[in-house]
């Protein structure tokens, strides 16, 4: 009995993803069974994985009338999108026109611009507006906890005690008023006095007076030329041009730049001081 042979044998391989039971030449001259697999199930109930997609510049999920387009840098859903788990990006994220977040949002740095500057910083620092004309309105209460920098000044506390006062504790107008109707802060504050010069020469005129001692326990500057008014036939002098001098226990003395003034005394013009005399 002749036998049937193929002149040309069936040759079968297998390559990635697609394997076959048989690899060789199928000749015809026996019963040979070749069965195909591709690597895993692809049925419509299947988990399907690939290590790999070509095709054009979106893909569309599409779930009943719900759909959802994933995009070259961009997704789109048609009622919105949802992300249940953690989402990192690692350049900017651009969304129009807005993001709502349940839960919580964690970045090193939160910057948001509109007319002004918002930007919160890892460490918990952060800067609302960058120049001085911006306005930044709060309805409701504010919480502090620990101390704030005013114009330079560092505020820790409110005090409404006239016993608790210190330099970075804003005092209420109760405490204020204990303190000037106490200790020496009210009467030296109150100090004007009149005085009359009683020797003038070109350059100096001298008061029979003793300045005022300031309370420097209470963190009063030193009394000095600021603290008075000196007139000259009722004409003030600038106090720039005039020096304070305390020539004795008895004896006020100012002394006068007459560059700075422009012109100097008559030992007959009316020296008039009004200030922090000590009576």
């Amino acid at each position: 009995m002749p036998l049937f042979k193929f002149k040309n044998p069936l040759v079968i391989t297998g390559s990635i993803g697609f394997a076959t039971s048989f690899d060789g030449d199928m000749d015809a001259q026996t019963r040979q069974v070749n069965t195909f697999s591709i690597g895993q199930s692809v049925g419509t109930t299947d988990d399907v994985s690939f290590s790999d997609v070509t095709g054009s510049d979106s893909v569309r999920l599409v779930s009943g009338s719900e759909s959802l387009t994933l995009g070259y840098q961009s997704i789109s859903g048609s009622n919105g999108v949802q992300i249940d788990g953690e989402l990192f990006t690692i350049r900017d994220n651009l969304t129009t026109p807005n993001m709502s977040v349940i839960g919580s949002i964690s970045a090193k740095n939160i910057i948001a611009e509109n007319q002004s500057t918002e930007i919160i910083q890892s460490s918990g620092s952060t800067t609302f507006g960058n120049t001085l004309d911006d306005v930044h309105h709060r309805t409701g209460s504010v919480i502090l906890s620990g101390s704030f920098n005013l114009n330079g000044y560092s505020i820790d506390g409110i005090s409404n005690s006239s016993s608790n006062q210190r330099p970075t504790k804003l005092s209420t107008a109760f405490a204020a008023k204990e303190v000037l109707n106490t200790g020496n802060y009210g009467a030296y504050i109150r100090k004007s006095f009149t005085k009359v010069a009683n020797s003038v020469t070109s350059l100096t005129a001298s008061f029979s007076a003793v300045t005022a001692s300031a309370p420097s326990a209470e963190g009063f500057d030193s009394t000095s030329i600021n603290d008075f008014m000196f007139f000259r036939e009722g004409m003030l002098m600038e106090n720039d041009a005039l020096t304070l001098f305390q020539k004795n226990a008895s004896t006020l003395e100012i002394h006068i730049n007459s560059s700075n003034l422009g012109y100097t005394l008559n030992d007959t013009d009316e020296i008039v001081g009004f200030g922090k005399f000590n009576a």
